[in-house]
């Protein structure tokens, strides 16, 4: 399986974002941010299937003939200069031919409460924010320098890899101790640690509970500006390749080994990736969840009205 997802990585541009294992992270991550209305609002649209699973199902959908179309949905590839210019534009980056992260995880936000759709069509909306916001998080799912980083080559414990697979799987495994075997229970366990930080340790606190960074009343308005959010948030993204990824331009990493010092370097940058991932997901559904359940009790009040002329 390990073979077939490093084939599609090389044979497909900017295949995913977050391997399996980081997305379930950020989705279990969010789970514990929610509120209890979110948490019965995502029961409601999945119905049986875990949030964890959900959170993955767009990687798989794209390969299908249906879902193709969707590809482009999960990066945007800006047009700049790392390391020397990391910057990220909408109207620059988001080719008009095809729809780009932003505006996908936008589309989704209005069609996951949309009424006049059908449930199989919302629970899709509800599944592409579930991974899109994680994806929003992967530094290069925000860079168009070679493919996002595909086109690369470096090595991994000796072995021949790209720096888009090694940010992707490579090195949260590796900072989990994990494989694709056990990856459902080193995700449980790395949400617990996440979240379990958040709640001791200060700085992490400033962003995630407390939020210098107004995460919380970002979210609220969400009806409004949305798409101003997302283009913030994937322009962090963005910055990230100057900061880490490529901090000393492609020639620092390509055909070097990444495994020692670059991994060790690129962690703290994951770990706040993941946790900012995690929380500002649960913010997006939670305000997602309050909007649903206000416009449901208007039609129920409106419907009241009606009946007692």
């Amino acid at each position: 399986m390990m073979l077939l997802l490093f084939v599609l990585y090389i044979i497909l541009p900017l295949s995913s974002a977050w391997g399996n294992l980081a997305h379930r992270t950020i989705a279990l991550l969010a789970q514990k941010h929610f509120t209890p209305s979110a948490s019965l609002y995502t029961s409601s649209l999945l119905k049986s299937e875990s949030l964890s699973s959900a959170s993955i199902w767009a990687d798989t959908y794209k390969f299908l003939p249906e879902g193709r179309h969707t590809s482009s949905w999960h990066f945007v590839d800006a047009r700049d200069a790392p390391p020397h210019s990391c910057n990220l534009s909408y109207a620059r980056d988001c080719h008009s031919n095809r729809t780009c992260i932003i505006a996908a995880i936008v589309n989704m936000t209005s069609r996951v409460n949309d009424e006049r759709l059908e449930d199989r069509e919302r629970t899709m909306a509800l599944k592409f924010l579930l991974h899109l916001i994680g994806d929003l998080h992967c530094p290069l799912h925000a860079e168009g320098l070679m493919r996002g980083g595909n086109d690369i080559s470096v090595l991994w414990g000796g072995r021949d890899t790209n720096l888009h697979f090694v940010w992707d799987v490579l090195i949260p495994q590796s900072w989990t101790n994990s494989s694709e075997a056990d990856e459902n229970a080193a995700a449980v366990a790395w949400a617990e640690r996440l979240y379990n930080m958040t709640l001791v340790d200060p700085y992490l606190r400033g962003w995630t509970v407390q939020g210098p960074a107004n995460t919380v009343d970002e979210v609220l308005d969400l009806r409004d500006n949305a798409e101003e959010l997302v283009v913030r948030w994937a322009s962090e993204a963005n910055a990230w390749v100057c900061r880490t990824v490529l901090r000393d331009g492609v020639d620092g990493v390509e055909g070097k080994e990444l495994s020692g010092k670059y991994y060790i370097e690129a962690i703290p940058s994951l770990e706040e990736l993941v946790s900012k991932a995690g929380w500002r997901l649960a913010a997006w559904i939670n305000e997602l969840a309050r909007k649903g359940a206000l416009e449901l009790n208007g039609k129920e009040q409106g419907e009241l009205k009606r009946l007692r002329k």
